[in-house]
């Protein structure tokens, strides 16, 4: 698991305007480690088991752990997390439980590793793999990251009337371990790839996140599922400078 900045408690009801997120790793079995972020430092607080955060009852749906984690490609100090996710792209996903617990407002991060194959192999008509879902009450997405089958990702998000999009970056269809950052606000986004900068944009955001659930791995009111794995996803009520993003990583 890996876990960058200061020693420390963060209690998830103190003031400091940070809504609770999830940020999973696996070791010897399935864990989560909550981390908070307070006057810009990251506090690792505790290991718990996927259902134990906050109340939230994330559910792993047939994703399976694999003794294969993300490679330290910034010479990050070294960890002791192996493993990750597996989805088959069959009918796998992680279920974080409802997308309003997470996306309610228009101020967010979500970072995550990732590793996927060629997306040109993508299903039939959908042209793209969904990797992470935010969805309305009707199951329409509110917030969604795609790798296209040009290889790129994008961010799609709901605007109030539709989806608008950041997206850019190298190709990341290479089975290789890729880092995702995006942030925004109300009125600006930005995409991080492996701690880069590769697209920033100035569209609205407008959240209409709903009881049905955020999703890694599929899209299941679609019924989109990718073939990919996944480790350490982290979810933000704020929008992380470009400072903050490589602690991140």
């Amino acid at each position: 698991m890996r876990v960058t900045g200061g020693g420390g408690h963060h209690d998830s009801s103190a003031g400091s305007g940070v809504k609770t997120f999830y940020l999973f790793g696996f070791n010897t079995g399935g864990y989560i480690t909550f981390v908070g972020l307070d006057n810009g430092k990251f506090l690792k607080v505790s290991q718990l088991s996927l259902k134990e955060v906050n109340g939230h009852t994330g559910t792993i749906n047939g994703a399976t752990i694999q003794t294969n984690s993300p490679k330290q490609i910034y010479a990050l100090p070294a960890v002791a997390n192996t493993k990750s996710l597996n989805f088959d792209g069959s009918n796998d996903y992680l279920d974080l439980g409802p997308s309003s617990d997470f996306f309610s407002t228009n101020i967010n991060t979500i970072s995550f590793w990732f590793k996927i194959g060629d997306t040109a192999a993508a299903p039939t008509g959908s042209g793209e793999e969904r990797i992470f879902v935010s969805n309305s009450d009707t199951g329409g997405s509110d917030m969604r990251v795609r790798v296209a089958t040009s290889g790129q990702v994008s961010v799609d998000f709901w605007n109030g009337s539709g989806l608008s999009s950041t997206a850019g970056g190298p190709v990341v269809d290479d089975s290789e371990w890729h880092h995702l950052v995006f942030t925004t606000t109300a009125s600006a986004q930005a995409l991080y790839i492996d701690g880069a900068s590769v697209a920033a944009t100035t569209h609205t955001r407008s959240s209409r996140a709903g009881s049905v659930a955020a999703t890694v791995a599929a899209h299941v009111t679609s019924a989109m599922y990718a073939a990919m794995s996944a480790d350490e996803l982290g979810i933000w009520g704020v929008a992380l400078s470009a400072e903050n993003v490589r602690g991140a990583l």
